[in-house]
C-alpha cells in the first residue's frame, strides 16, 4: 500500500465516522483512482455508496479484484515454464513438452491481455471527471433554478461531469439521466 492509498483510506473513514458521507466518497474514488485494485479500498466504497440512495456505478466484481499485477504473475511463470517446456523438446525431445509449452504459451499470452484490459478499463473509468452531491439537490434540466427539476440528489450521490456554464455543471447518472445542479452543491473528483 502506498502513501496515497493509506491516506485516502484515513480520510475516507474519518469523513464517515463525521458523517461526511460526501467527502468519504470522493476520498476513495480519489484513492482509487492512483490504485485501483486495492481491496480495502474497494471495500469502503462500496459501502459509503450502499448509504446513498441514487444510482451509482458499480464496480465489477472480476474487474477489481483480479489485479494486473496478480496476472503479470501468472504470465511470468507461464512464459518460463513455456520456456523450459520449449527448451526440453528440443534438446530431449520427451513426449508432451511441445503440448505444455504451447499450453503456458497461451495461458501467458490470455493472462497478459486480460491485465491489459483490466488496467486500460480501471484506468479509464477512474480518470473520468466525476461529482460528488455536496449537500441535497435538485438536478435540474437547465443552469439555472429557474428550470424544472429532475430528481431529486441526495448527498453522496455520484455523476459524471460533462460540461461547466456560469456556475452550474451538466452531469450525467449512471442511469443516463443528465441535468443540471449548482457549483455550490458538488465535490468534485477531477
Amino acid at each position: 500500500m502506498n502513501d496515497d492509498t493509506a491516506v485516502a483510506i484515513n480520510t475516507g473513514r474519518t469523513a464517515m465516522q463525521s458523517g461526511k458521507l460526501p467527502d468519504a466518497i470522493l476520498a476513495y474514488r480519489k484513492g482509487l483512482h492512483g490504485d485501483p485494485s486495492h481491496r480495502g479500498l474497494q471495500d469502503d466504497y462500496r459501502v459509503a455508496q450502499s448509504m446513498v440512495d441514487a444510482p451509482h456505478r458499480a464496480l465489477d466484481a472480476w474487474q477489481y479484484r483480479v489485479a494486473p499485477g496478480d496476472l503479470f504473475i501468472v504470465c511470468a511463470a507461464s512464459v518460463l515454464i513455456a520456456a523450459v517446456a520449449a527448451a526440453r523438446h528440443f534438446t530431449v525431445r520427451p513426449r508432451g513438452m511441445a503440448g505444455l509449452a504451447t499450453i503456458a504459451t497461451l495461458i501467458a499470452l490470455c493472462s497478459a491481455g486480460v491485465a491489459v484490459m483490466i488496467h486500460r478499463e480501471q484506468t479509464r473509468e477512474l480518470a473520468t471527471p466525476f461529482i460528488v452531491v455536496q449537500h441535497a439537490t435538485a438536478l435540474r434540466e437547465g443552469n439555472g433554478r429557474s428550470y424544472p427539476s429532475v430528481r431529486d440528489l441526495p448527498p453522496g450521490a455520484e455523476a459524471t461531469l460533462l460540461t461547466e456554464r456560469g456556475g452550474w455543471l451538466q452531469v450525467e447518472l449512471a442511469d443516463g439521466v443528465t441535468g443540471w445542479l449548482s457549483e455550490r452543491d458538488a465535490l468534485r473528483g477531477d
